[in-house]
């Protein structure tokens, strides 16, 4: 089964080649912007954290996310970051409109019958 990961990292060692070279190992990559990365994986979200983690020191952060399956799991990272994660991972979001600022134009994101904005 192909699984949609998202890998965020921020490393403080010099182990950033290794590590580099165990996301590619994960599947097909996409390099998204500094420290984030797109994989389509044969492994879960825990499988790729436990392989990228034995490249890590206790100063690096790394976050892994399931897009399918809405799992989300990390290796150090700050105890306030993990908190509001734990805390809003499956809230629903309050609605507001999507403005693109170059032609000022505005979309409203239309909720399901049972929701509502806050």
């Amino acid at each position: 089964m192909n699984i949609n990961l998202f890998v965020y990292y921020q490393l403080s060692t010099s182990n950033e080649r290794p590590f580099l070279n165990s996301i590619q190992k994960l599947g097909n990559v996409t390099r998204i912007g500094n420290g984030f990365w797109y994989v389509n994986s044969f492994k879960t979200a825990s499988e790729a954290l436990k392989i990228l983690a034995s490249w890590a020191s206790e100063k690096d952060t790394i976050v892994v996310i399931d897009a399918a399956s809405n799992e989300c799991v990390w290796f150090n990272l700050d105890k306030t970051q993990a908190q509001r994660i734990r805390q809003n991972w499956n809230m629903p979001l309050a609605v507001e409109p999507i403005t693109n600022e170059a032609d000022n134009s505005s979309e409203e994101v239309k909720l399901a019958p049972n929701e509502t904005t806050h």
